[in-house]
């Protein structure tokens, strides 16, 4: 219950928030301007990422294959090419939304709190930031995740998202909120590793060469893949887990930490990492291109 006043409250932040916030007026052409660049950037890049996703989703629903090449291969022999796309649909949807609403909130919330004063260090400003939006988004993206990990692990079947909802007609909300927990522990993890490991680097870079403009875009990928160092190796128990509760058709409940629990005695440390190296490749990928524009969109609004 704590937490769902939490999610109110930062949310009510959102949409009320406090007259001394505003030190920057930004008007609904910027709001529509950024979340078109951030859907635009999903959907452009997901024809590449949704495979590697696949790959690592179905890592992670089988603990004890750690050959990312055995998991493509078996993926390929079972569909071909069009195997590594399955969940394409729900997956598009999932990202163009969460790109609508995360560039502006990526952009504006840290930059209406910077005219508090206990938000004028950047690492402070930064780390609510992610709070918020990580409490606001969870609710809504987990639904998609849900069925994109369903459609994703079950490749080798052909039923499709009818059977799954047939299945899960009397308590398909529940089920299609299978997952909630280890997704709410993810995007807070997430995010909070994302934006203020991201701050920290790109502040020490212009320290660094002296400049207040766009960096170079080499700098900017180095720095995608320090932050993709430090997100995968906090959030991969997480997202794990989440697999593990998302992938069948019925799922129950069972408490986060239990979970790992029991993926640590039954695989070890590779069961809460496995897919590692799939991950972080992915992350690379997107975070080079989500840095490059966050960048050059942050000093143009400044």
């Amino acid at each position: 219950m704590q937490k769902y006043r939490i999610f109110i409250f930062l949310l009510t932040f959102i949409v009320l928030p406090p007259k001394p916030c505003v030190a920057k007026s930004f008007t609904w052409d910027q709001y529509a301007k950024v979340s078109f660049y951030g859907a635009v950037r999903g959907a452009l890049a997901l024809p590449l990422e949704h495979p590697l996703d696949c790959i690592k989703t179905n890592m992670q629903a089988l603990p004890n294959n750690h050959s990312a090449l055995a998991v493509t291969k078996n993926i390929y022999r079972s569909n071909g090419l069009m195997g590594f796309y399955r969940g394409y649909i729900p997956n598009t949807l999932r990202v163009v939304i969460k790109q609508i609403y995360r560039w502006p909130m990526m952009l504006f919330i840290p930059l209406g709190l910077e005219s508090l004063e206990v938000f004028k260090r950047s690492e402070m400003n930064k780390l609510v930031s992610a709070i918020i939006i990580a409490n606001f988004e969870c609710f809504i993206i987990t639904p998609l995740e849900r069925i994109k990990v369903w459609l994703m692990t079950h490749y080798k079947s052909k039923r499709g998202l009818l059977y799954f909802f047939t299945k899960n007609r009397k308590g398909l909300g529940l089920q299609l909120m299978a997952g909630l927990r280890p997704v709410y522990v993810k995007q807070m993890v997430s995010w909070i590793t994302f934006l203020v490991a991201d701050d920290f680097f790109r502040g020490s870079a212009r320290k660094h060469f002296e400049t207040d403009g766009p960096l170079d875009f080499w700098i900017l990928f180095i720095i995608s893949i320090l932050v993709g160092i430090i997100n995968t190796l906090f959030i991969m128990p997480f997202d794990c887990v989440k697999t593990q509760q998302q992938k069948n058709t019925t799922s129950g409940r069972t408490r986060l930490f239990k979970a790992m629990q029991d993926l640590y005695r039954k695989y070890g440390i590779s069961g809460l990492y496995n897919g590692w190296k799939v991950r972080l490749f992915h992350y690379v990928v997107h975070a080079s291109l989500t840095i490059t524009i966050l960048e050059r969109l942050e000093v143009a609004l400044r």
